[in-house]
C-alpha cells in the first residue's frame, strides 16, 4: 500500500509543480487541494504542507477578480480537460503568471491533477509602448505613462511624460518610481489600483507623492489595463491629472455651513477631509482658539494643533468617515493661545469628508488627559439637549446632526423614561416622537428567550458586556417583533440618565440565514450540502472516538441519471433528484445525515452503528427503496444507485480520508455493475497512486518518443497469403520495459490523450506500411483502430485526408476499425460520419462484432465492409458447440450482407480448421504471427511464408 509519504515522495519525482485537487461541486463550494509536490515550493513559495486541505482558492492573487480565475473553477467543476494561463498568488503576496495543464486524476471523477508551468510574459505589444490617442480616450489632462507587469507581479513604469520630473522636482533625466514615493499612509489606495488594473478594470485614484524637496504633491490617477490580446494583463496605460474637488462636495460650500454651524452651536466648528486636510474652519471671535484658525483653510491639522492632539483627531476623524458613526475625542491643547481642554464630536459628512464641533470643557471634573472619550466612556449630557440651560438654536441643530445618523439614538432618564431621539429612532419603531416622549422604554421591547422586555434588564446586561452592547427584540407600534441591537451609556453630568443606539438588524439577520441556507444546503433538494456534510462529519468521529463508536460514509451515485436529464428533460432531471433525495431520508434514521453532494451524487453518514455488517444493511436498505418507479411529471421512471462505503476508525479517523475513500470504494462498486455497493479495501488506494504515476509517465511518452508501433498479420484463409497487417500500439517504457496495452490504453482514453497518441499511431504506421509499398508490397492493406475520443473529434476526416494526401497513401488500402459502442453512440451522426470517411476511399471494419449492440438494423445502414469475430468467441469453438455456433452464425451474417468476416486471436490448427469451415475470409493470431515492429513484419514478408504451410 502507497501510504501519504509516499504518494508525496512520489510526487516530488515529477519534473513540474503538480497540485492534485477535489474539484467542488454545483454548490459555491470551492475545489479543495490535497497533495503539493516540492516543485510547487520553488515556483510559488508555498510549502506543501501549508496548501493541503486549502481551498484553491488560497492561491488566486489577492483582488484578483473571481471571473479571472472561474475558467480553472469551471474546468474542474464541469469535467473538462483544459490548458489555461492565469495569474497565481505567491508566498510573499505577488501575482505570478503560469500555464495550468488540468487533467482528471485516474480512477475518479472528482480528483485532478494540475501541472503548473511558468509563463514566459509576453512582450509589451509594439503600438503600447508609447501612449497613443487610441489608449488615451476622454483623458486629455495631465502626464501621460505606461508600466509594464514585472515577473515580481508588480506594475513598474515603462515609459512617462517628461514633464513627470518637473512635477516631482526631480533631474529631467531621474528614474522615477512611483510607488517609493507615495506618501505612506497611501501605500494602500496604490495597492487597491493595482488589483483592479490586474482584474481588467478602469480605475480613479487619488493620491500623494513625495517631491524631492521633501513635499507631497497630490495628483488624481486614472489608468487602464493593457492586454496581450488574449486576456492576459501585461501592463497599464493612464494620466496624472491634478487633484479636483470630488463629486459628494459638489455645490458645497465648507466655510458657509461651518460658518453657520458655529453660529448656531456657539462652539469652533472645522471641515476636513479624510487625510486632515481643513477645508474650512468657523470660530466665535472671542473664542481664543479664533487666531490659531483664521487661516487654516488648505492646511494641515498638524500644523495647526499639537502633535498629540493632531493625531488623536484624525483617528477620530478616520473612524467617523469608516463607520459613519459620531466619534468622541478629548483634545488637551497646552499652548498659551487657545489653551484648555475640548471635547470633539466628529460626524461624517460622506466618505471623504468630516464635520468636527469642538467644545470648550467649562466644568469641573473634564478628561485630564488627551484621549478618546466615546459615548460608552465620557459626558455625553451636551449630546441630550434636554439640559433646561442648553440654548435653543443650539438644542435644534444638535438633534439635527443627530438625525443625519442612520441609526436610531435615544436619551433616556434613570428610570428609562423617553426624553428625547432622533428620526431614524422614528423609523425604526414607527412611532412619531410625540407618542413616545415621557414614555418608559420598555414600551420599544419584547420580550424573548433571554430576557423579560424589561429597560432595567436590559441596561444591566449591557453594563456586563466589554463592548457596551446587546442584542433584544424591539417591537413596533403595530406590534411587529424585531431584532436590534443596542449600545447603552450613562449621562455622567446631572440629571444623569442614558444615551441608547438602536439599530435594526432585521436585514443583518435575514442575511445571515439567507448565508447560512446557501452556505450549508443545497438549493434544490434542501438537503445538507458538501459544506455542511463535512462539518457533521468531523463533529461525529468525536463523539465516535470518545464513545468507542463505529461510524459509515456511504458516496450514492445514481445510474444512467445522464439518460432522464437528456431524454426528459431538466426539469424531470430535477425533479428526480428531490423525489431521491427524500427516498433515501425515509430509509434512514433521524440522527443519519443525507447529503447531495452535486450532480447525482449524494453522500450518507451513518452514527453510532455496531459494524460493517449493520452498514450493508443500511446499504442494501437504500438500493432497495430506489428500485420502487418514481413518478415524475406523470411519468414512471425506473433508477438504480452503486454505493461506495468507508468505516471509521477502520478506513480512516479523518473526514477528508473517509469521504475519499468511500469514492474510491464507489469506483469499485461501478465496475461491478448497476445496484451494487463495495467496501473500501486497502489496495484501493495503491491503485489510485500507481494510475497517477502512469498517467504522468504516460504524458511524457509521447513528446519522449517512447512509442512504437507493432503490426499483426492478416492472412487471406484461401491463398494463405498475407493481404493487411493491423497497426497495434507499444509503449516501451525505459525503465519499465514493455507496458501492456491494458494498463496504459483505457487511461489514455479516459485522460484524452488517445486524441494525440491515435494521431501519432496513424501518421506513423501510414509512414511505415507506405514504405513496404515501395519495397514490392504495393497491395498490402493496414488497419488502425480508432478510439470513441477520436471518432467524436469534429474534424476526423478532414485530419485523415490530410494526412492520406501528405503521405500520399492509397485510401483504398487504409482500413479503420472501430467498435460497435463507438459508432452506436450517437448513431445518426456516426452514420453521416462514417459515410464522409469512405467518401475519402476509405475502408471500415466493424471490431470485435458480437460483443456490443450488434443492432442488425444500424449494421445494415453503416457503411461497414468488413466484421471481425471478437478472439472470445474463437477461443472457445473448439470445445464450447454454443462459441462455434454463434462464430458460424456471424460468418453467414457477413456473407449474407456482402462483408468481409476476419476472425481474430486463431492460436490452433483446430481453431483454423473451424473458421474455414464456417466459411471466414481472413485470420490473424499467434498461429501465424505474433504482433512484431517493423523490420520483423518487412522479413516475415520477404520470406514469403504462407498459412498453409504452418496449418
Amino acid at each position: 500500500m502507497l501510504d501519504n509519504a509516499l504518494m508525496v515522495a512520489v510526487l516530488d519525482t515529477a519534473p513540474t509543480a503538480v497540485l492534485v485537487v477535489e474539484a467542488a461541486s454545483e454548490e459555491a463550494v470551492a475545489p479543495r487541494i490535497l497533495r503539493a509536490n516540492m516543485r510547487v515550493r520553488a515556483l510559488l513559495g508555498h510549502h506543501p504542507h501549508e496548501l493541503c486541505g486549502r481551498s484553491l482558492r488560497v492561491l488566486r492573487p489577492r483582488g484578483l477578480e473571481s471571473g479571472r480565475f472561474r475558467p480553472l473553477l469551471e474546468a474542474l467543476r464541469n469535467g473538462r480537460p483544459a490548458t489555461l494561463a492565469l495569474p497565481f498568488r505567491t508566498a510573499d503576496g505577488a501575482s505570478r503568471p503560469l500555464r495550468v495543464d488540468i487533467a482528471p486524476l485516474a480512477g475518479s471523477r472528482r480528483h485532478w491533477a494540475l501541472w503548473l508551468e511558468p509563463l514566459a510574459l509576453p512582450a509589451l505589444p509594439e503600438p503600447r509602448l508609447m501612449p497613443t490617442p487610441a489608449h488615451f480616450a476622454g483623458l486629455t489632462r495631465g502626464l501621460l505613462y505606461v508600466q509594464r507587469l514585472a515577473e515580481n507581479g508588480a506594475l513598474t513604469l515603462e515609459w512617462a511624460d517628461p514633464r513627470l520630473p518637473g512635477l516631482l522636482a526631480a533631474a529631467a533625466d531621474a528614474a522615477i518610481d512611483l510607488a517609493a514615493r507615495i506618501a505612506p499612509e497611501d501605500r494602500r489606495i496604490l495597492l487597491g489600483r493595482q488589483q483592479q488594473l490586474l482584474r481588467g478594470e478602469t480605475v480613479t485614484v487619488r493620491y500623494r507623492l513625495r517631491r524631492d524637496d521633501g513635499k507631497f504633491v497630490e495628483v488624481v490617477d486614472r489608468a487602464r489595463p493593457l492586454d496581450d490580446g488574449s486576456g492576459l494583463i501585461v501592463g497599464a496605460c493612464g494620466v496624472l491629472e491634478p487633484p479636483t474637488e470630488p463629486e459628494a462636495m459638489a455645490g458645497f460650500d465648507p466655510l458657509r455651513w461651518a460658518t453657520m454651524l458655529a453660529n448656531a452651536l456657539r462652539e469652533t466648528v472645522i471641515v476636513s477631509d479624510g487625510d486632515g486636510m481643513v477645508k474650512a474652519a468657523a470660530v466665535s471671535p472671542s473664542e481664543p482658539l479664533a487666531e490659531r484658525l483664521r487661516e487654516a483653510a488648505g492646511r494641515d491639522l498638524a500644523e495647526l494643533l499639537p502633535p498629540t492632539a493632531a493625531d488623536l483627531l484624525l483617528e477620530g476623524i478616520e473612524r467617523a468617515i469608516a463607520s459613519g458613526d459620531i466619534e468622541r475625542v478629548s483634545l488637551t491643547l497646552a499652548e498659551k493661545a487657545g489653551s484648555g481642554r475640548f471635547d470633539a464630536a466628529v460626524i461624517a459628512l460622506d466618505r471623504e469628508h468630516a464635520l468636527v464641533v469642538l467644545r470648550r470643557e467649562r466644568a469641573a471634573g473634564g478628561p485630564a488627559a488627551n484621549g478618546r472619550s466615546g459615548l460608552a466612556e465620557g459626558p455625553v449630557a451636551w449630546w441630550r439637549g434636554a439640559g433646561e440651560n442648553a440654548p435653543r438654536a443650539a438644542h435644534r441643530w444638535r438633534l439635527a446632526l443627530l438625525d443625519r445618523v442612520a441609526d436610531g439614538v435615544i436619551g433616556t432618564d434613570d428610570d428609562g423614561r423617553i426624553l428625547w431621539l432622533n428620526r431614524s429612532a422614528e423609523v425604526i419603531f414607527g412611532y412619531p416622537a410625540d407618542e413616545l416622549l415621557g414614555r418608559p422604554f420598555d414600551l420599544l421591547l419584547a420580550a424573548s428567550d433571554r430576557r423579560p422586555a424589561s429597560f432595567r434588564a436590559l441596561v444591566e446586561e449591557i453594563r456586563g458586556e466589554p463592548t457596551g452592547q446587546a442584542e433584544a427584540v424591539g417591537r413596533r407600534r403595530d406590534g411587529e417583533a424585531i431584532p436590534i441591537e443596542i449600545f447603552a451609556a450613562p449621562v455622567e453630568l446631572p440629571p444623569g440618565g442614558y444615551a441608547l443606539t438602536v439599530r435594526d438588524i432585521t436585514v443583518r439577520r435575514q442575511t445571515e440565514e439567507a448565508v447560512r441556507a446557501l452556505a450549508y444546503y443545497d438549493p434544490l433538494t434542501g438537503l445538507p450540502n458538501r459544506l455542511l456534510f463535512h462539518d457533521r462529519l468531523g463533529q461525529a468521529i468525536e463523539r465516535a472516538r470518545r464513545n468507542r463508536q463505529f461510524l459509515a460514509v456511504m458516496l450514492v451515485d445514481l445510474d444512467r441519471f445522464k439518460l432522464i436529464n437528456d431524454s426528459l428533460g431538466l426539469q424531470a432531471g430535477d425533479a428526480m433528484l428531490r423525489a431521491v433525495g427524500e427516498r433515501l431520508r425515509e430509509c434512514l434514521r433521524k440522527s443519519d445525515t443525507v447529503a447531495r453532494l452535486g450532480g447525482d451524487e449524494f453522500m450518507v453518514l451513518l452514527h453510532g452503528i455496531n459494524g460493517a455488517e449493520a452498514a450493508a444493511k443500511v446499504a442494501q436498505k437504500l438500493l432497495d427503496g430506489l428500485k420502487a418507479p418514481f413518478r415524475i411529471h406523470g411519468d414512471e421512471l425506473d433508477t438504480s444507485a452503486c454505493i461506495g462505503i468507508a468505516m471509521y476508525p477502520h478506513d480512516g479517523t479523518d473526514p477528508d480520508v473517509l469521504i475519499k475513500n468511500a469514492d474510491a470504494a464507489l469506483g469499485r462498486a461501478k465496475e461491478q455493475g448497476r445496484n451494487h455497493y463495495q467496501f473500501y479495501t486497502v489496495d484501493m488506494n495503491a491503485a489510485a497512486f500507481q494510475r497517477l504515476m502512469l498517467e504522468n509517465r504516460l504524458r511524457r511518452a509521447l513528446s519522449q518518443a517512447e512509442f512504437v508501433v507493432y503490426y499483426q498479420p492478416q492472412v487471406d484463409l484461401e491463398t494463405g497469403t498475407v493481404v493487411g497487417v493491423e497497426a497495434l500500439l507499444r509503449w516501451l517504457h525505459p525503465d519499465h520495459g514493455m507496458v501492456p496495452p491494458a494498463e496504459f490504453v483505457p487511461l489514455a482514453e479516459e485522460t484524452g490523450l488517445v486524441v494525440p497518441i491515435g494521431e501519432w499511431v496513424l501518421e506513423t504506421a501510414c509512414a511505415q506500411v507506405r514504405a513496404l509499398h515501395e519495397r514490392g508490397f504495393a497491395a498490402l492493406r493496414l488497419s488502425v483502430n480508432l478510439s470513441a475520443r477520436q471518432f467524436q473529434q469534429r474534424d476526423l476526416v478532414a485530419r485523415i485526408g490530410e494526412t492520406l494526401a501528405r503521405l500520399d497513401f492509397p485510401a483504398a488500402l487504409l482500413e479503420l476499425e472501430l467498435t460497435e459502442s463507438v459508432v452506436m453512440r450517437e448513431a445518426e451522426e456516426s452514420v453521416q460520419r462514417l459515410r464522409e470517411l469512405t467518401a475519402l476511399g476509405v475502408r471500415l471494419a466493424l471490431d470485435d462484432f458480437g460483443t456490443g449492440y450488434s443492432s442488425l438494423g444500424y449494421l445494415r445502414r453503416f457503411p461497414i465492409r468488413s466484421l471481425k469475430i471478437d478472439r472470445t468467441f474463437i477461443h472457445d469453438i473448439a470445445t464450447d458447440p454454443t462459441s462455434a455456433a454463434l462464430c458460424r452464425a456471424i460468418v453467414a451474417l457477413g456473407r449474407s450482407l456482402d462483408l468481409r468476416v476476419v476472425a481474430e486471436g486463431v492460436e490452433t490448427r483446430e481453431q483454423l480448421r473451424l473458421v474455414r469451415t464456417f466459411g471466414c475470409h481472413e485470420m490473424q493470431g499467434y498461429l501465424y504471427s505474433r504482433p512484431v515492429p517493423w523490420g520483423e513484419l518487412l522479413a516475415l514478408l520477404e520470406q514469403g511464408r504462407r498459412l498453409a504451410e504452418e496449418s
